[in-house]
């Protein structure tokens, strides 16, 4: 199969094939193939050793180092990728913000895990991004002082928006109405649209484009609960310098008092941050993001890798907030029983929940759910889960003791139906941990990422063999997942309390 890559690849560069062609055979690699096996992986990435050195220079390069990377998951190849997208010249400004936000996305997906070296080299090729953009923008905009803002306006600015079934987006509305309702504050919402990444897209393996609603070209109001704001959407090209200096003109006329920027980097707000104080509030909370930015509000206590980072950046000690990452629900509005969604009526119920189950469900992960069902324990799994019908195929148990409910609309409806929660490990999962935990389910974790931040340590389990133990316990003590369910409901109240 390693020789049926090569020829493809190198009938693409002759231009034999296209590059539809070659993404069909690189996938069929990667779903056919034991990606554990070294001496697999070690094949494959010298039998591309050459071609590699050889697209140099070409778009190609970066298509096939990415290819090599889901395959291998080599944190060595990774740091390759970043280091040739900081030094690449033939790269341009919003080649390498693309870059950046898809290398940021492997991290996410956990198809590689960050280390120091490789936070660092992030790090460094958000610099060379934010200072290209930085230095393209006139110097005719200056900071606004304190005395010359509006002391009753705040921007929200967030780099996407999609609806109240989009976590990001329901953070910000919360965010925006909390800010309007206890601190009488208005609200101007503008979405930058930077995780569109149309500008710069270069080709790259498996990568995500982001989603962008042309409808909110149209309005100029946001209304949510009871409250309204106004809204400004940018266009899908961002980031663009043109646009980011019209934002800035709207900044400068409106002289809010600060900007609140909801999400993970932001090269609109780190510039709009030279003339007005901006506050960041990730959506990823366990982990600082790259901002430059005055301040930004942490979902945990800053630790000494924070502050090293602060530091490297040039920040103030005073750059970090501690903070509770809050959440709210869409509004349940239906009561399920157990068989509406043919589940089984008398079984003990596990469910997992995500958009990205087939990433998330690694081989280890995999393991323990078989275990779980080899003690007549079901699994079901709620969001996007495309390989279910594979495992289905392959696994007898897993066709009796899996159940797909896809995609819900009324999450917490569901999950009220099920008995545990079982977060994989991802850095995500944090809104739908809370979920769980406000209907009372036990969550079983580690404790990494915003899943495991979310539930708290009285939830965390040391590995996928001790949650294995964790969810027996609870199938057979009724009285220890009664104690649980009832620390859950209270871990909850503290995670939905966004106004306080």
């Amino acid at each position: 199969m390693i020789d049926l890559l090569v020829k493809y690849t190198i009938d693409y560069i002759y231009d034999r094939i296209g590059i539809a062609d070659l993404d069909r055979v690189y996938h069929k690699y990667i779903n056919d193939h034991d990606l554990t096996d070294a001496e697999e992986l070690s094949t494959l990435a010298a039998a591309f050793s050459d071609i590699l050195n050889a697209c140099e220079g070409h778009e190609l390069y970066y298509y096939i180092l990415s290819f090599l990377i889901y395959s291998t998951k080599s944190p060595k190849l990774y740091k390759q990728f970043l280091r040739k997208s900081i030094e690449d010249s033939v790269l341009t400004k919003e080649n390498r913000y693309y870059l950046y936000m898809y290398a940021m996305e492997l991290i996410f997906l956990g198809v590689v895990k960050g280390d120091g070296e490789s936070r660092d080299l992030l790090d460094d090729l958000y610099r060379v991004v934010f200072d290209a953009f930085n230095n393209s923008i006139p110097g005719k905009y200056n900071f606004i002082e304190k005395e010359d803002r509006d002391e009753n306006l705040v921007v929200v600015l967030t780099s996407q928006v999609l609806g109240l079934m989009h976590g990001p987006t329901k953070t910000m509305l919360d965010r925006s109405m909390v800010i309007k309702k206890c601190l009488d504050k208005d609200v101007f919402i503008i979405n930058t649209a930077e995780m569109t990444r149309l500008s710069g897209e270069m080709q790259v393996f498996n990568a995500k484009q982001g989603s962008y609603l042309e409808e909110y070209n149209e309005i100029e109001k946001m209304d949510y609960l009871d409250y309204s704001f106004d809204f400004l959407q940018c266009p899908d090209n961002m980031p663009s310098v043109p646009v980011i200096e019209q934002v800035l003109d709207v900044i400068s006329e409106y002289k809010p008092y600060c900007i609140v920027c909801i999400g993970g980097s932001s090269i609109v707000n780190d510039i709009c941050s030279k003339i007005i104080p901006t506050v960041s509030i990730a959506t990823v909370p366990s982990a600082h993001t790259q901002t430059y930015g005055q301040f930004q509000a942490l979902g945990k206590k800053v630790d000494d890798e924070d502050i090293r980072w602060a530091e490297k950046n040039g920040l103030s000690k005073d750059h970090f907030i501690e903070s509770v990452f809050t959440s709210s629900f869409k509004p349940q509005l239906h009561t399920y029983k157990r068989k509406d969604l043919q589940l089984p009526e008398n079984g003990f119920i596990v469910i997992l929940v995500g958009g990205r189950l087939d990433d998330e469900i690694d081989d280890e992960c995999l393991n323990l759910l078989l275990r779980l069902m080899n003690q007549g324990i079901y699994c079901a799994f709620m969001g996007v889960f495309k390989k279910y019908s594979v495992m289905k195929e392959k696994n007898d148990v897993f066709k009796k003791y899996g159940i797909d409910l896809g995609f819900q609309e009324d999450a917490l409806a569901v999950v009220e139906c099920c008995d545990v929660y079982l977060n994989p490990k991802r850095v995500g999962g944090g809104t739908s941990v809370a979920e769980a935990l406000y209907k009372g389910l036990p969550v079983v974790t580690l404790d990494y990422g915003d899943g495991g931040l979310g539930a708290g340590e009285d939830f965390y389990a040391d590995d996928y063999n001790d949650m294995y133990e964790k969810i027996i316990q609870y199938s057979n003590n009724k009285e220890l997942y009664d104690s649980m369910s009832k620390k859950a409901k209270e871990r909850a109240n503290v995670l939905t309390d966004s106004e306080g």
